[in-house]
């Protein structure tokens, strides 16, 4: 039988783009170039992650309601294709995670410190991503049916993580427990659950329409009635503000058959 999937190559394109921007980030090679680049990359370098997180989130949610099915195993092969990666990664990196943590130090602890930082915080520069997505992921599917919960836990997240400092003891206690006993909040689930969230609402409450732009196609606002220049604006961590998903979802779209 043969299959037709449509593709959204302006997706690859974005990543390959975002890659570059984490690589720049880690080397720190947008110092190198001085003022007043540093400061444009940086404000691309906070929007990195979370592209990833939101684009990662949306293609399975879209793939997982356009399927029909309320299959649990979906998520299943999903965290079990991103848990072998992350192994894969976790093994090639050894003697930088060694160099960072030495848990060979600790014995057998030290085991249970790679587990813990595995999952809840990070073993080497960048990984906490990929623990962020498993531990994320799970918890989002299981409010699946339920879109605003979801979409208030995100934006509960948003508030406690942007106005950390402001906010009251009891409110951010919980962040404060985390960082004392497993890693640091901002590099978790708890921050990735916010673009996950971001992700799975575009593709459940379908928020996004095709608005042809000569040859090529922009996606915005949709039938939710909520616009997606308004519902996806947001800040990052050095007050940049942009509208990000208008230039993100410019792209060409096409057909491969299987």
């Amino acid at each position: 039988m043969v299959q037709t999937r449509k593709y959204i190559v302006g997706f690859d394109i974005l990543k390959i783009l975002m890659a570059f921007v984490i690589i720049s980030l880690h080397t720190g090679v947008s110092k190198e170039m001085g003022q007043p680049f540093a400061a444009w990359c940086l404000n691309f370098q906070n929007l990195a992650v979370p592209v990833f997180f939101v684009l990662s989130s949306y293609l399975f949610f879209d793939k997982f309601f356009a399927s029909g099915e309320d299959n649990p195993k979906a998520l299943w092969r999903y965290e079990r294709r991103l848990l072998i990666l992350y192994l894969i990664w976790s093994v090639i990196m050894i003697p930088i995670t060694l160099f960072l943590h030495h848990y060979e130090a600790r014995g057998l602890l030290g085991l249970l410190y790679w587990v813990k930082d595995f999952f809840f915080d990070y073993t080497f520069y960048a990984s906490w991503f990929f623990g962020a997505l498993i531990v994320g992921m799970p918890i989002v599917f299981s409010l699946r049916n339920h879109p605003w919960i979801i979409i208030a836990l995100s934006l509960v997240l948003y508030v406690v993580f942007t106005f950390y400092a402001l906010l009251p003891q009891w409110a951010v206690s919980p962040f404060e427990l985390y960082h004392q006993h497993l890693g640091t909040p901002s590099r978790s689930f708890m921050f990735g659950i916010i673009w996950i969230g971001l992700g799975y609402a575009m593709a459940k409450l379908r928020v996004l329409y095709i608005e042809k732009i000569g040859s090529y196609e922009k996606m915005g606002g949709g039938d939710s009635g909520v616009g997606i220049n308004h519902f996806l604006y947001f800040k990052t961590a050095t007050d940049y503000r942009c509208t990000v998903f208008d230039w993100i979802f410019l792209y060409n779209r096409g057909e491969q058959n299987e």
